[in-house]
Parts: structure tokens; C-alpha cells; sequence
């Protein structure tokens, strides 16, 4: 679909010319943190340390995206949609949405992992984790479940390579143990979600 849209990511301004509809705005999010937090073993925080933040990953993510003319939403009047992505004090990022053609309702400022699995595709588009680690800069991290879990079960290794009572054994175990909360919540959600597409009724087709 020519759902045209521009995103503003923490101050650069994209243009995307198709499926830039909710769902589709969601699966640009996930994409952009699949090319964020990156999982590798070896490296620092069992995650690679991509440069650029989240507007180049946004552009790593999404091969179709463009810088915005002008360098801001005003410069595509033919966007039905203005993401704006932006990140708060406490580290978490938050999204909001302006529909322009009047054909939806505004998106209002939502953290954005709830935005990208409020609006998943449930065949295409993984949910988003989110984890606090204390004792790391990066105290807020977005990741795939699939990444999440990875991460959390490289911290647990980490953890196996020191004495019970060496402070990084129980760092690292903190540390897996903040992701395994946080899939934990994603789970529940998910199982939720699946039980209630469940009970939803089936609508008898008229005869003909």
C-alpha cells in the first residue's frame, strides 16, 4: 500500500513511501531495533556496539528509507502519517503518530516497544523486549525476543566462568536475570493475546 509517512528519530527525519500504516510503522520500529541491538557472543554485553544510534539503525533496518526533504515533516505534505520517535530521560524510547488525512485517530506518546507489539503483524513481526540492566550506561534496551533470550543465556555463561562469590558472577546473573523478567512479561502478553484471538467468534457465512 502507498501509505506514505515521514519519522522523526531522536532529531533525523526519514521519508518512507509505502506501508507506513500502523502495523506497518510498527514493523519499520522492529526492524530498526533487530538492527540496533545485535547479538554476539564475544562482544561487550553479549551485544554488538552499533554506531549511529537509533537513526542509523532506523536507515540499517529499512533500505527503502530516505532522508526527509528539508530535513523535516513539513517537507512531505503527501505523508498521511508523522512518526516521532524519541527518547526520555530514564533511557526508554516513546513514539507518537499525527495522521494527517484525517482517516485515523492520532497515535498518542507510547513507549515504543508497547507500540510495536500493540500493532504486530502476528505472522510477520516478533515482539520487542524491553530490559533495564543496572550497572550498564545503556540502562534501557530494546531487543527481538529472539535477541533477548540470546543475551540472557550468554550472561548466564558469563556468569558459569567466575566462583560463586566473585561480584561478577552475581553481576552477570543479574544482569540475565533482568531479561528472563522481561521476556517473562512478553510471554504472558503473548499467551493473552492468543487466548483471546481464541475466543473470539466465529461469524457463521450467510447462505446463498
Amino acid at each position: 500500500m502507498g501509505t506514505r509517512a515521514t519519522y522523526g528519530i531522536q532529531g533525523t527525519t526519514f521519508y518512507c513511501h509505502y506501508d507506513n500504516y500502523p502495523s506497518g510503522a510498527a514493523l519499520r520500529m522492529v526492524r530498526m531495533i533487530e538492527a540496533h541491538t545485535v547479538f554476539n557472543s564475544k562482544a561487550p554485553d553479549a551485544r554488538e556496539q552499533r554506531k549511529g544510534g537509533l537513526p542509523f539503525a532506523f536507515i540499517r533496518g529499512n533500505v527503502d528509507a530516505e532522508m526527509a526533504s528539508g530535513g523535516a515533516h513539513e517537507g512531505h505534505e503527501d505523508a498521511a502519517w508523522n512518526y516521532e520517535v524519541s527518547v526520555a530521560e530514564d533511557g526508554t524510547p516513546w513514539i507518537r503518530g499525527l495522521n494527517r488525512d484525517g482517516m485515523e485517530e492520532d497515535i498518542a506518546p507510547t513507549p515504543l516497544h508497547e507500540f510495536c507489539n500493540a500493532h504486530r503483524d502476528h505472522n510477520e513481526t516478533p515482539y520487542i523486549v524491553i530490559a533495564r540492566e543496572s550497572g550498564l550506561p545503556n540502562r534501557v534496551t530494546l531487543a527481538t525476543h529472539e535477541t533477548a533470550e540470546a543475551i540472557a543465556r550468554a550472561y548466564e555463561l558469563d556468569a558459569a566462568k567466575f566462583p560463586p562469590e566473585n561480584v561478577n558472577h552475581q553481576s552477570s546473573l543479574d544482569r540475565a536475570g533482568a531479561w528472563w523478567a522481561s521476556l517473562a512479561i512478553v510471554r504472558k502478553k503473548e499467551m493473552e493475546s492468543q487466548v483471546d484471538e481464541q475466543a473470539e467468534p466465529v461469524r457463521s457465512r450467510p447462505r446463498l
